[in-house]
Parts: structure tokens; C-alpha cells; sequence
């Protein structure tokens, strides 16, 4: 029988397995697996995004206002695009300056995971020793 348990890499990790070793497992049958996070990339809104919209937003004012106002509505369009991409850009890097938590707040951090092989008169205690070091999760596989 297999138990397969998901750990933050910490001291615990070190110690259910150390604990796993005195209990009478051998090493060959102790597997840990390191896991490799994705980076979370530029999150989808840049900079510019929020210029383009402002940008476009103005302009299209300043092409209807434009019709009715001295300058005429490609000039107007114009101040409108520039006065969008001013206030698009301030604004957005206002937001970004802003901390904020990337992290969710109730997402398990497994960043190991360890596999035992043990028989099946070790299985409780196996499993309560890597309970007691603070796994995230233990399962079963029956094999």
C-alpha cells in the first residue's frame, strides 16, 4: 500500500520522515518529490491597457463633441486621445503602485509530496505520524 502526503517544505517534512525512519520503513521506501510552481506572469493588465481604453473612450467624446465645438472633430478626437492616454496611464500606474496580495488566501502551498511505500500493519501509524507533522493532506493508494 502506498501513502502518498503533501507537505510545505519546512522542518516538519524533515521530521515525518526522520519519524518514518525510527518507525521501521526503510529509506528506499520514503520518496519525496520536489514540486515546481508556474510563475504567475504579468497577471493579464499592463500599463498600456488601461491607456487604450481611457484613450479610446476621450476620443470617440472628442469626435462627437467635436462637431459642435470651434476646432473641429479631428482635433477634438485628437486632444481626446492624448487626454485619455494621459489620464489611462496615470491611473493605471496608481493602481499598480498600490500593494496588493497575489496569494489566495486559503490555498494549500504544497510544495512537497511524499510517497511511502509501507505495509499494510504500518499504515496507521505512518499515516498518524505524518498527520502529526503537519501534513496538508495524506491519501491512500491501494496496490
Amino acid at each position: 500500500m502506498y501513502l502518498v502526503a503533501a507537505f510545505e517544505h519546512s522542518l516538519f517534512l524533515e521530521q515525518a520522515i526522520s519519524d518514518l525512519l525510527h518507525n521501521g520503513l526503510a529509506r528506499e521506501n520514503i520518496l519525496a518529490v520536489p514540486l515546481e510552481h508556474q510563475n504567475a506572469g504579468s497577471g493579464g493588465n499592463s500599463l498600456i491597457d488601461g491607456a487604450a481604453v481611457a484613450g479610446t473612450a476621450l476620443m470617440v467624446l472628442g469626435v462627437i463633441y467635436g462637431f459642435v465645438l470651434r476646432w473641429g472633430p479631428v482635433i477634438w478626437g485628437l486632444i481626446g486621445l492624448l487626454a485619455g492616454i494621459a489620464t489611462g496611464a496615470l491611473l493605471a500606474l496608481a493602481r499598480s503602485r498600490i500593494p496588493h496580495s497575489t496569494k489566495k488566501p486559503n490555498s494549500m502551498a504544497a510544495e512537497v509530496v511524499l510517497i511511502i511505500n509501507c505495509r499494510d500493519n504500518n499504515v496507521k501509524e505512518s499515516e498518524q505520524i505524518l498527520w502529526n507533522n503537519q501534513a496538508l493532506g495524506v491519501g491512500r493508494l491501494y496496490r
